[in-house]
């Protein structure tokens, strides 16, 4: 595997070419010794990703998943499973370790409190977002999320935005660049 840097979205940019032409010849070395050839993947969408792969049009060239490296992300009810898998499970036992968390607008279960004060989870990165007019899950949700995740080791980024139980225009943007500073 090999990180080849973040692909130019123009695929007629010359640095776009430049990657491409040779991620097809270490393809084709490796083909010739019955290898797949595995990316990891940057900052691209899934799309330009996928688009990029179709065009080096290599059947060993794929993408490498590192578990090291993943991130779990949710709205409301999958924010409250996202802060259940993180509480309840020993992810690295099944080869995973969640770096980043991204929680929208969701709430801790009840019932996963007690096991989350007897976690720590130092390393582990959060965003929380929350929107202040939520009338299906209160605001303070966040709150309590943000003081909990905090006193178990996790360094957590919170923004309550002005909307009800959605995800306000402005969270995206604030997510990546998050990400590109986490």
């Amino acid at each position: 595997g090999l990180h080849v840097g973040c692909l130019p979205e123009d695929v007629t940019d010359p640095n776009y070419i430049a990657v491409r032409e040779m991620v097809r010849r270490i393809a084709d070395h490796a083909a010739k010794n019955g290898q797949t050839f595995a990316l990891e993947t940057g900052q691209e969408h899934a799309e330009a990703l996928r688009s990029f792969l179709i065009d080096v049009n290599r059947e060993n060239v794929g993408i490498n998943f590192d578990p090291a490296n993943m991130i779990l992300m949710g709205f409301s009810q999958g924010a409250a499973l996202t802060y259940s898998l993180v509480a309840l499970y020993n992810l690295e036992r099944y080869g995973l370790k969640p770096s980043r968390i991204i929680a929208m607008s969701g709430y801790l279960p009840r019932d996963i409190l007690q096991t989350l004060s007897e976690r720590r989870l130092e390393g582990l990165k959060a965003f929380l977002s929350h929107g202040q007019l939520d009338d299906l899950i209160p605001s303070i949700a966040l709150g309590e999320a943000q003081e909990r995740l905090s006193a178990q080791g996790v360094a957590v980024t919170s923004s309550i935005y002005h909307v009800g139980h959605g995800i306000a225009s402005d969270t995206p943007a604030d997510i990546r660049a998050w990400l590109a500073g986490a």
